[in-house]
């Protein structure tokens, strides 16, 4: 008995495979293995995917640039009141790449007692902050706007208005001790 061996054939033209590990029919370009086999890609669908893909790249390069923009990375290190005057010093350290200023007012309220507040000012020279990305420190002293009488010990609550130089604005709260 003699044992005939069958040529393998494309499935999709039925044109002879010259062996079974041929990946491509060289009559019609069809795959012979798995999953290619059964799945087509035309042009449009490469074209439909690349244009997802481009999409998707642009939307995160916006949105990184966004979020750099409105980056506000500070810290009030120090922050008292003196008891005499009524100065408000704060140290600051800007850790971001943007400069920032201050609104030229804070307002302070003494906790436990919404009913006494007072504001502040803050002189021009003062209200701009670099962009330091370093440890670099600077003090800054906000004047009473008016007469303010405190004690030793009060605490309070206090809100600076920030804005960076891309125009994003954030509140700084921070309590602060009369000493």
């Amino acid at each position: 008995m003699t044992e005939t061996t069958k040529t393998p054939q494309c499935w999709a033209c039925g044109t002879d495979l010259k062996s079974i590990d041929q990946k491509a029919c060289q009559n019609c370009d069809r795959w012979q293995k798995l999953p290619w086999k059964y799945i087509t890609i035309s042009n449009s669908a490469v074209a439909v995917i690349a244009a997802i893909i481009s999409t998707g790249v642009a939307i995160m390069a916006v949105r990184s640039d966004y979020i750099e923009k409105s980056n506000f990375n500070y810290i009030f290190a120090g922050r008292s009141i003196i008891e005499a005057s009524g100065n408000l010093g704060i140290r600051v350290q800007n850790y971001s790449k943007n400069s920032f200023t201050t609104a030229d007012s804070a307002s302070c309220v003494l906790l436990g007692n919404k009913n006494q507040t007072y504001d502040l000012k803050l002189p021009d020279r003062w209200r701009f902050f670099p962009a330091a990305m370093s440890s670099e420190v600077s003090d800054r002293y906000f004047v009473p706007d008016g007469q303010v009488t405190l004690a030793k010990g009060e605490v309070y609550k206090c809100t600076i208005e920030l804005e960076n130089i891309n125009g994003f604005k954030s509140l700084a709260k921070f309590t602060a001790e009369v000493y």
